[in-house]
């Protein structure tokens, strides 16, 4: 004797499990924090890109970028990597044979760094993990912007 299952169509198909978009959506609140800010003048330091307002995370996960520039396991990142969500002003991190630093184009920007200079910024970024450090780094200087990173926004 054979059981036959009857199948009611008129119902929603099952649904697809949502851990991708759920891993996404938990990415970007926990990223969220992290701003990038462009000041064009207002300090003897400027212009600079200013990271800020970031959590141990968000290091992280630009440290990761900075090693992975220097390791040569890719040429280009951009910042919404460590963001979790698109920046706005844009900066895209690339490898270069030589040290140009930030170029602009406001709203875009480009940090063009060989990978010896990667492997310096990623040490840079290093003391930065702790939930507890305080203060700024500047991260690189040799452009004709500079890129700082600071916890609270202040130098």
């Amino acid at each position: 004797m054979t059981v036959v299952k009857s199948v009611d169509r008129t119902s929603n198909p099952p649904q697809q499990p949502t851990r991708p978009k759920r891993r996404a959506a938990e990415r970007q609140r926990r990223w969220a924090s992290m701003r990038l800010s462009f000041l064009p003048d207002g300090s003897p330091d400027c212009p600079l890109l200013l990271l800020s307002h970031f959590t141990s995370e968000d290091v992280a996960v630009l440290r990761r970028v900075a090693r992975d520039l220097a390791n040569g396991d890719r040429r280009r990142a951009g910042i919404e990597e460590c963001m979790g969500a698109q920046a706005e002003p844009q900066l895209q991190f690339s490898v270069d044979e030589r040290d140009r630093g930030i170029l602009c184009t406001p709203p875009k920007f480009e940090c063009l760094l060989t990978r010896a200079t990667w492997w310096q910024v990623e040490g840079l970024i290093e003391p930065c993990l702790s939930q507890s450090a305080t203060g700024y780094q500047w991260l690189d200087q040799s452009g004709e912007v500079a890129l700082l990173l600071s916890r609270d926004g202040t130098w």
